[in-house]
């Protein structure tokens, strides 16, 4: 199951489960512990500021997602992710709030290594950083990741942002083998409040 589902989690009582440590496949670090698919049933690991954290794990198949949690951030700190994979495996890593909200995303298309390079905007009680084959690739195995926690930086300078939105719905290529289609906008499937105010709705964002 990806890590996209909601739950009640509480950062510092990670543990990770009693189990001993798989070995780090590039020797050095600690690795992950499964099942550690979920955001509740993510490996705790910390992250240092000067040398950061190096983690090891391998994705089994397309269902395998590996979570891995950390501690807090501040607004203004950077969160550098690099990935490794140890054979042809193409990876996607994310990375997530501590409300499971997306910071980032990165991948690659080659096997070859991959970054993650975000600033936090806010300050958090902790961040979750998620592995997994990157879909269709077909690819999986071992990786190494490193993690680092840069303090003392500066946020980001909020920008504006122009939405162009459809409300006559259609259909949108994800990738070779996912098609998304949505209908027409109906206010009243946002919300049942909101039913008979399309028009309105439309009128106000045009």
């Amino acid at each position: 199951m990806r890590p996209i589902i909601l739950v009640t989690t509480v950062l510092s009582a990670f543990v990770i489960c009693g189990c001993d440590p798989i070995v780090d496949p590039t020797g050095g670090g600690v690795v992950e512990t499964e099942r550690n698919n979920r955001f509740n049933d993510a490996n705790f690991v910390v992250a240092y500021p000067e040398d950061g954290a190096r983690v090891g794990g391998s994705i089994d198949d397309a269902d395998d997602v590996d979570v891995f949690a950390f501690g807090s951030f501040d607004a203004g700190d950077r969160i550098t992710v690099s990935a490794d994979p140890l054979t042809t495996s193409d990876l996607t890593v994310a990375v997530f709030d501590e409300f499971q909200r997306l910071i980032a995303i990165g991948g690659d298309g080659n096997g070859g290594g991959m970054n993650v390079d975000t600033v936090a905007r806010r300050s958090g009680a902790g961040f979750f950083v998620a592995v997994a084959s990157t879909p269709g690739s077909g690819g999986f195995g071992p990786y190494s990741l490193s993690i680092r926690l840069a303090r003392g930086g500066e946020p980001p300078t909020r920008r504006r942002q122009a939405l162009l939105l459809d409300f006559d719905g259609g259909s949108v290529v994800v990738r070779d083998d996912l098609t998304v289609t949505v209908g027409p906008f109906n206010a009243g499937n946002v919300d049942d409040a909101y039913a008979g105010l399309t028009d309105e709705m439309k009128s106000a964002n045009t």
